[in-house]
């Protein structure tokens, strides 16, 4: 499934009874490339949920908002229990995300994968003189099979991307000593010429 930023938490709004909550803190803490995740299950606080990546909880105990989670890739299982969820997940009011990463197997699988949100292909918005300028490249691989057959597997995965930006250039002026000391005199240009002011040559 396509996800804007390949971020499986954004799967939390799939879910019924969710929406995106309100709180001190979110998910830009720890992922700013995609914003907030915070999310609100059963007309619980956005912050009420609890995380869990391979069994162990896996979130800030401060903020109480999810930890970097890995990518899609790297996610076996992935499931937002919003109620009746078993007692060993007590302590909250909201749901449980619960993901499980691959582990290996005898067979050797891997992926090779780069996604490239550009502005050229993009549409401009109607109302904009310019297109956003985005161009987006994130990158990643999988990779995961036997170290020892029918016994001790592998499996790992990298990813990265990068998010050039149009740089915003503000133009300033500098102005002279004498201005700056409060001359508003005349002041000759080397060329003869000279630059508009009253006759206050020495006033400060």
């Amino acid at each position: 499934m396509p996800l804007n930023g390949r971020n499986v938490l954004q799967l939390m709004q799939l879910t019924p009874g969710t929406l995106v909550g309100s709180g001190t803190f979110n998910q830009s803490a720890t992922r700013p490339e995609v914003g907030s995740q915070l999310i609100s299950a059963s007309g619980g606080r956005g912050n009420s949920t609890t995380f869990v990546l391979d069994g162990g909880l896996h979130e800030d105990p401060y903020t109480e908002v999810a930890n970097v989670a890995p990518n899609p890739d790297a996610i076996q299982e992935f499931s937002f229990q919003t109620n009746n969820y078993s007692a060993k997940f007590g302590g909250r009011g909201g749901g449980v995300v619960n993901m499980v990463t691959k582990s290996g197997s005898n067979g050797l699988h891997g992926s090779l994968y780069e996604y490239i949100p550009n502005h050229k292909i993009n549409a401009r918005n109607f109302f904009a003189s310019t297109d956003d300028g985005l161009k987006r490249n994130q990158y990643g691989a999988s990779l995961g099979g036997p170290v020892i057959k029918n016994r001790t597997f592998f499996a790992t995965q990298i990813q990265d991307f990068k998010i050039p930006v149009r740089v915003c250039i503000d133009f300033a002026s500098e102005i002279s000593r004498q201005l700056y000391y409060g001359d508003v005199g005349i002041h000759h240009h080397s060329s003869g010429g000279v630059r508009s002011g009253a006759s206050q040559s020495g006033n400060r």
